[in-house]
């Protein structure tokens, strides 16, 4: 009777584990998501992504100039 109560007493610890352990993955998956979420849209209203596509499209235009006068 007490191996049994010993195996029934391990299982329930090894699964809350388990089960705490998936909790905390998924609330920190959720809460990491919605915070790069967050910061993409405040980077964005502030106009970063504009600059950089401003930088990217002169960069590539006048690389596209310079291969057109060879």
């Amino acid at each position: 009777m007490e191996s049994e109560y010993g195996n029934l007493s391990w299982e329930i610890f090894v699964y809350s584990t388990f089960a705490i352990v998936a909790i905390c993955l998924i609330l920190y998956t959720f809460f990491s998501l919605k915070i790069r979420r967050h910061s993409i849209h405040n980077m964005n209203e502030e106009g970063f992504f504009d600059k950089a596509n401003e930088e990217n499209n002169s960069f590539y235009s006048s690389e596209g100039n310079h291969c057109e006068n060879k």
